[in-house]
């Protein structure tokens, strides 16, 4: 943020919302990360089975399994076989989440 320095007041102030927001990204992606760990510490399932917290270059992030860009190059039966057991993984993972991270009344 050397940038910052060269700035008028009212430039400063611009960027305080970007850093705040960039500051409970990481926060929020850390927690994902720190879930997964917990996930992943006992259960061993094939690496293109496994979630992860993919980040593309526009600042979104989704949850998926590192198989899923390789489904374009499977046939359609392998695809439905596949994407099922991703989902099983994700419904797996939300199970995990529900029950290790909410209090008993709120599940």
């Amino acid at each position: 943020m050397h940038q910052e320095r060269f700035c008028t007041r009212s430039q400063k102030q611009s960027f305080a919302w970007p850093m705040k927001s960039r500051k409970l990204y990481y926060r929020g992606a850390w927690l994902v990360h720190q879930a997964l760990e917990a996930f992943y510490a006992t259960r061993q399932v094939p690496y293109d089975q496994q979630l992860y917290l993919h980040s593309d270059s526009f600042g979104y992030s989704r949850l998926q399994s590192h198989g899923i860009d390789y489904q374009a190059q499977r046939t359609m039966a392998q695809v439905a076989e596949k994407l099922e057991i991703y989902q099983q993984e994700m419904q797996d993972f939300t199970t995990f989440l529900k029950y290790t991270y909410l209090p008993i009344d709120a599940r």
